[in-house]
């Protein structure tokens, strides 16, 4: 025999009270506040109640954790449809009736019905005479109206403190309404003040500004001033990705106010989540700008604020199916940058971790396309880190895996004509296939078809970067295709050898742009030893009139590599530099 939704319900109390180790007059305190119940829980829980009004119980399912699933689960199984009349209804007039009991129970307890009833009607015409005067304000003043509306439903549950609150809100709004426009304006101008000065590189003048501008509103309309310090500060996150100039902490530090100001503020835990969020990922950006000790505490702030921002998202009903995993990906990429300082291989273990969970559930999920290519990518990134990616004991394994990760990425970029999503899944791809040829004998034909598959990968994506002006990362590709044009050049035949190793040296060229002796000093010498092999390789290749200026051009990239290293005190790589040079100086007296 099929029970009915109040045994159901009642079932389920009962399970949940035990579950928690309360007695029904325990529960009935932190329920109602007061013993008096008792009698309503034990009637609930024996199944005698056969449909109790949801709003009846919900102090008991609140006070119990009892979620919207469950209760929904009961009236399933119990074929169980409300009234929506009647629940319209009683929602009406349920506060209006628990006031008025209240206030008997503590002053008339022995009230009778016509006793309760008289003091209704007296109400009931003063609350007639209030919402008159109120549809009356409504007419006048469009701008109060949803404070004048919530009084009016204030005094329709009999909560005339309530109204009374929201009618002073309705008075301060009157007043502000007099001045927005006035201080929107204000803030319009410090904004434009500060642009002024971002032109002029006054980056302090230009963060005064525009903090200066978000603080106009904040007395006024908090959702608005936290709307102005995202929108400037997102402004500023964007631009510094794609500028070779760092001024990204103008966005760290926005954004920090911003959290600051609404400390204490009532804000909803989806525009916090946001909020840090957005800080986390400034703080990434930022970190890169700095050296080491700075740049680690840098990101041991952003995992914190990453922390913050998936906690806040994973506690949402009603989270977007973006928002938690983008935080998952922005506390990931944290763990890895911090991975990449200290070496610590249990961070790296924890961005698998946190990655492979929105993988697997993004991978299911539909309509989740476009954030699944971001978390793969960096999915991908922590598996070859892991692996050990650029040694030669890498885990084939880890390799596979990978390369199935980028390639899902891929294809859903492509899908979703997504150009930085494809470039770092092509890219990463392409660094795979080199990594692999270079596994094999670097001559057979099997290694040269890898190689290829690179240069492919790496050439298809700088025909993107018109488009996206990532500087650092366009830099990072020009160093990878040189690497990879580097070797396909001294194992091709002597037709295409003059042409890889002329694309060699332009690739390298272009990542000098961004990659300099002043930023990173070790890379850039590192390249100009690169650079100094192919042009001495070409001139012992190919000899001929160019033989002499390859020799010099080469003689020249090795001394300012020699020069950073003696600076640095790196030995190892001074001697393999000054081993060079003799060469080269040797071949080049040999010509005379």
């Amino acid at each position: 025999m099929s029970k009915s939704f109040g045994q159901l319900i009642g079932g389920l109390i009962l399970r949940k009270r035990k579950a928690l180790g309360l007695t029904q007059l325990q529960l009935s305190e932190d329920a109602f506040g007061s013993a008096s119940k008792v009698r309503r829980i034990s009637e609930l829980e024996n199944g005698t109640v056969s449909n109790p009004h949801p709003r009846t119980i919900d102090p008991l399912l609140v006070a119990l954790g009892v979620s919207e699933s469950e209760i929904a689960k009961c009236a399933e199984e119990a074929n169980y449809h409300p009234d929506d009349d009647l629940t319209e209804a009683y929602a009406h007039i349920e506060s209006t009736l628990r006031t008025v009991a209240e206030q008997f129970e503590n002053e008339n307890p022995r009230a009778n019905f016509d006793e309760i009833t008289k003091f209704l009607e007296s109400k009931a015409r003063e609350y007639v005479s209030l919402k008159q005067q109120m549809n009356e304000i409504l007419k006048s003043s469009e701008g109060i109206s949803n404070s004048i509306q919530n009084a009016s439903s204030q005094i329709d549950a009999g909560n005339i403190e309530g109204a009374m609150s929201f009618l002073k809100i309705a008075e301060d709004t009157q007043l502000q309404e007099k001045t927005i426009k006035q201080i929107r304006k204000q803030a319009s101008i410090s904004i434009t003040r500060g642009n002024c000065a971002f032109l002029q590189d006054d980056l302090n003048l230009c963060y005064q500004c525009y903090e200066r501008a978000a603080l106009y509103l904040s007395h006024f309309d908090k959702l608005e001033m936290i709307t102005l310090f995202e929108e400037l500060a997102g402004q500023m996150y964007e631009g510094s990705r794609r500028s070779a100039f760092p001024h990204v902490w103008i966005s760290v530090d926005l954004l920090n106010r911003c959290l600051v100001e609404i400390e204490n503020a009532e804000i909803s835990d989806v525009v916090l989540a946001g909020l840090h969020l957005k800080t986390s990922m400034a703080l990434r950006q930022h970190g890169l700008d700095l050296v080491d000790a700075e740049r680690l505490r840098v990101l041991e702030s952003s995992i914190d604020h990453a922390r913050e921002a998936v906690k806040l998202f994973s506690q949402l009903e009603d989270d977007s199916e973006y928002d938690l995993p983008s935080a998952q990906v922005a506390l990931a990429n944290s763990f890895l940058d911090i991975y990449g300082l200290a070496q610590d291989h249990s961070h790296i273990d924890t961005a698998i971790e946190i990655l492979s969970d929105a993988y697997d559930r993004l991978e299911q999920a539909k309509n989740s396309r476009p954030i699944f290519s971001y978390v793969a990518n960096s999915l991908g990134a922590a598996i070859l880190k892991k692996s050990g990616f650029h040694q030669a004991s890498h885990s084939p394994e880890a390799m596979k895996r990978a390369r199935e990760v980028f390639s899902a990425s891929e294809i859903c970029a492509r899908e979703n004509f997504d150009i930085e999503a494809l470039i770092s899944a092509s890219i990463n791809l392409g660094q795979i296939f080199f990594s692999q040829s270079q596994a094999l004998e670097e001559s057979s034909r099997k290694s040269e078809f890898l190689r290829l598959l690179a240069i492919s990968k790496f050439m298809q994506c700088r025909e993107f970067f018109s488009n996206t002006r990532l500087p650092y990362q366009l830099a990072e590709l020009h160093f990878l295709l040189g690497e990879v044009l580097y070797v396909h050049a001294l194992f091709s035949n002597e037709e295409m050898y003059e042409i890889f190793s002329v694309r060699c040296l332009d690739a390298y060229f272009q990542s000098l742009e961004f990659i300099t002796a002043e930023v990173e000093p070790e890379r850039y010498a590192y390249i100009r030893c690169r650079i100094g092999a192919v042009y001495g390789n070409h001139a012992v290749r190919m000899k001929g009139d160019t033989e002499k200026h390859d020799l010099e051009r080469a003689i020249e990239s090795f001394e300012e590599a020699e020069e950073i290293y003696s600076e640095r005190s790196d030995t190892s790589s001074l001697e393999i530099c000054r081993s060079n040079l003799g060469r080269l100086k040797e071949e080049l007296g040999k010509i005379g």
